[in-house]
């Protein structure tokens, strides 16, 4: 389906690159297509500068020496070096501030390459009139668009430390709603590449922990990674298909025992991590000793794959912790073990304490057994 040219124009951000590229749109619509790429360029180049000037107005430190050498040459008429900066803008947009990937960069290149052609026809035959075909010619104004003119002046990096600072702030939310709420803001008209690039760190954060200051959120960022995921389902869970193996592979035993506050999420993550991990978090959960922190078992028994290394786990308990995790996660495997510990208890006042935390399970569990009642 083809896109109408006039409409998209509506995407476009700026109105200064809005008027450039109505000029392409036109000369198109009259069939003046070496015109039309010519002002599609102007456009482009015209947008990406505006990015780095509203970034450089942001105090980003990469934008300010660029526009400070800009306006130096604007100033003094080096029309040699304004050459090589107009030369070297997709570059410098996708290098240095990651506006957009590889792929999109080859499309600009080419736009580049063809806007050429259009203001030199002799440099591509001397004997043939250079005339870029309409379906080019369109494809050139809706790829302009599309990569660069509709997009927010925000590169990676600056994004990323961004959200950094705002889940460190008291105000960032700490439920579900408010997190896809928070996120569908900061990712309005995102580029893939830099959904991409924030889900990649957020794994790191939470699972490698390169932040120290993040350490405590690890529960927020497994949130912030589901919404991203419930938001792009298909594309992040290729990146995390892509990633996830290859971050943990080589990772500590505490990385790979974070993965628990994904789970918690989503099982499927289990799966996602490879075979590898998953074989390393079986025996972590199966040799897993017991800790006042206990949470991951309330997730383990929940995924098939891991039910029998936590069944194997509890087995190695004392009474005394085997009832205390049994309290904390009632799930029938522990029925046998909650009352073998509550038959042992040594004293009323204890074994008053464990009935009281027994008893209403076991009477609202369809697996009751009027045998386990008779041997108490």
């Amino acid at each position: 389906m083809l896109v109408d040219l006039e409409e998209i124009l509506l995407q476009v951000r700026g109105e200064s690159s809005r008027a450039y590229l109505r000029e392409a749109v036109r000369s198109y619509g009259v069939g003046a297509y070496r015109a039309a790429v010519l002002s599609t360029w102007i456009a482009v180049s015209y947008d990406l500068t505006e990015k780095f000037r509203e970034l450089a107005n942001a105090n980003d430190p990469a934008a300010i020496k660029i526009i400070a050498d800009l306006d130096k040459w604007i100033t003094l008429h080096e029309v040699v070096q304004m050459q090589i900066f107009e030369s070297n803008l997709i570059k410098i947009a996708q290098a240095t501030f990651q506006f957009f990937s590889e792929r999109d960069a080859l499309d600009l290149k080419r736009l580049y390459e063809d806007r050429h052609y259009c203001a030199h026809p002799a440099f591509a035959s001397p004997s043939v009139l250079y005339s870029p075909s309409a379906e080019l010619t369109r494809a050139h104004i809706v790829n302009a668009v599309r990569i660069v003119l509709s997009q927010e002046p925000r590169h990676g990096r600056a994004a990323l430390e961004s959200l950094r600072e705002a889940i460190l702030r008291p105000s960032f939310p700490q439920d579900l709603v408010g997190v896809d709420t928070f996120m569908g803001s900061f990712l309005a008209r995102a580029r893939p590449t830099l959904v991409d690039q924030v889900l990649a760190v957020l794994l790191k954060f939470l699972l490698l922990r390169i932040d120290p200051a993040l350490e405590p959120y690890q529960r927020l960022l497994a949130m912030i990674i589901k919404v991203m995921f419930a938001r792009e389902p298909a594309r992040c869970e290729a990146k995390i298909r892509e990633i996830l193996p290859l971050m943990l592979s080589g990772a500590d035993d505490q990385a790979v025992w974070r993965l628990y506050w994904l789970i918690a999420e989503d099982a499927r993550f289990l799966g996602w991590a490879g075979d590898r991990v998953r074989v390393r978090l079986v025996e972590l959960t199966r040799k897993w000793k017991f800790k006042t922190v206990i949470p991951p078992f309330r997730i383990a028994v929940r995924v098939p794959e891991l039910r029998d290394a936590v069944r194997q786990a509890f087995a190695t308990m004392n009474d005394d912790e085997q009832f205390i995790l049994f309290e904390a996660c009632p799930d029938p495997m522990f029925f046998e073990g909650a009352i073998a510990a509550f038959a042992d208890s040594k004293g009323s006042r204890i074994a008053e304490a464990r009935a009281a935390v027994l008893l209403p399970v076991l009477a609202a569990s369809s697996e009751l057994k009027s045998s386990h009642v008779l041997a108490v």
